[in-house]
């Protein structure tokens, strides 16, 4: 009988252990200079992100699939349905600001202005080119958790932008995870990959 009790207790402190192990694994725990991080993020001026955007507003709320490109100050932002259906496509090349929305062309110098007349979106592109990376600005007060990396941003515009999910592409850290508010709107962006070109 003692035989018996101490299998089934071999066995189930296998199980545990066994179990245990597939318990998810840690997040990597990353430390930076703060300082030369952010002249890392200064320096990326090409880049690509794929990943979800969502959207809300007193008004509206949308949530889709998300491929933004960014070449120096140009840049080409696609929304998609999770089908693939084209929602709407914004490029900047040149200083000038083209929306392809509802099967039509429209034309501004400031995107965000171009959104927010058209659709009634408050969503600050030429910002988010800038904060998606976790990049600070002499505007912005930033907030840095022990590990170096920026946490929390609140820009002069009246927009809080916190971040979380800091992950390695090449040699430096980016966020995966990025949440802004201002006042009743909000935007969140799910990365699920970086590439700098």
């Amino acid at each position: 009988m003692q035989a018996v009790n101490l299998c089934r207790l071999m066995v189930i402190s296998i199980l545990i252990i066994l179990i245990s192990a597939c318990a998810t694994r840690p997040v990597p725990q990353y430390s930076v200079n703060a300082q030369s991080h952010q002249k890392q993020l200064q320096q990326i001026r090409n880049w690509q992100i794929r990943g979800k955007l969502a959207f809300r507003s007193e008004q509206d709320k949308f949530s889709a699939s998300l491929n933004w490109r960014q070449q120096d100050k140009d840049f080409r932002v696609n929304l998609s349905s999770f089908l693939g259906t084209n929602i709407l496509l914004l490029e900047k090349h040149q200083g000038q600001v083209e929306l392809q929305y509802d099967d039509k062309l429209y034309q501004h110098i400031n995107a965000a202005a171009l959104l927010y007349e058209l659709l009634g979106w408050t969503i600050p592109v030429e910002s988010i080119s800038q904060w998606v990376k976790g990049q600070t600005s002499a505007e912005a007060q930033a907030e840095f958790s022990d590990n170096g990396l920026v946490s929390r941003l609140q820009t002069a515009d009246g927009w809080v932008v916190n971040y979380s999910d800091y992950r390695q592409t090449g040699e430096t850290l980016l966020p995966h995870q990025i949440s802004l508010q201002a006042g009743p709107n909000r935007i969140k962006i799910r990365v699920d990959a970086w590439q700098l070109n």
